[in-house]
């Protein structure tokens, strides 16, 4: 066999033993591409000031935009920032403190991202995108280095660097999928960051469509009410 065969022969075998190939996802650049435009900042006012929270991730098909209940909590109003600096009004559909999981929308069309179905694998990579400490849409690369549980529901530990500001933000594949929504980070720890998974995730957009909207909502103003 020609040296050169030899080489593409051995080069085969080895990715097909790893499960590695060219075109088995994209790369960080690709992902920010595709999947940035997903990504909102949501801002809110509390006692009649305004400040950016957080991040939201639009979710196809419905466009509903998912972020954290920590994000919006205490919330008087709540804007969407689509990434052209124009602050839309939200509507909430959906809030539950116990996952940590909101999810709004707002009267603007953005694609949203696929959620993912396949079961997360430890040691795969991931990407994270959101906010940061305000500074719009930044991604950073990681693997999913563990899955938890709270309370039951799953939670995806992983390695893409998030800091306050990404809560709410997109943890994605390198298919470009979501399989997780960034809740928060041991500070005293080092590159300990947690995503909700896409399951949870579903679950509260079903919620969000039903008929249990009003009740959500109700439940939110109640647990935000102030003296």
């Amino acid at each position: 066999m020609p040296f050169m065969h030899q080489v593409s022969f051995a080069l085969g075998v080895l990715l097909a033993a790893t499960g590695k190939h060219a075109d088995s996802g994209f790369s960080a650049e690709q992902i920010f591409q595709k999947c940035s435009p997903a990504v909102v900042s949501i801002a809110t006012t509390v006692r009649g000031e305004t400040a950016e929270r957080g991040t939201g991730t639009v979710v196809a098909p419905e466009g509903f935009i998912v972020t954290n209940a920590h994000v919006v909590s205490d919330a008087d109003e709540m804007f969407v920032d689509l990434g052209d600096g124009q602050l839309s009004t939200a509507t909430l559909h959906f809030y539950d403190a116990d996952t940590d999981l909101a999810v709004l929308s707002v009267d603007r069309h953005v694609e949203g991202l696929k959620l993912g179905k396949a079961k997360v694998q430890i040691g795969q990579n991931v990407f994270a995108i959101g906010n940061p400490q305000g500074l719009r849409r930044s991604i950073s690369e990681g693997i999913v280095s563990g899955i938890r549980y709270d309370e039951g529901k799953p939670l995806i530990q992983h390695t893409a660097p998030i800091s306050p500001g990404s809560s709410g933000g997109p943890l994605l594949t390198a298919s470009g999928e979501l399989v997780g929504v960034n809740t928060f980070q041991y500070r005293e720890s080092q590159n300990l960051n947690f995503a909700i998974s896409a399951t949870t995730v579903q679950e509260a957009l079903l919620r969000a469509a039903s008929d249990t909207t009003a009740a959500d909502r109700a439940a939110y103003h109640g647990s935000t009410q102030r003296t």
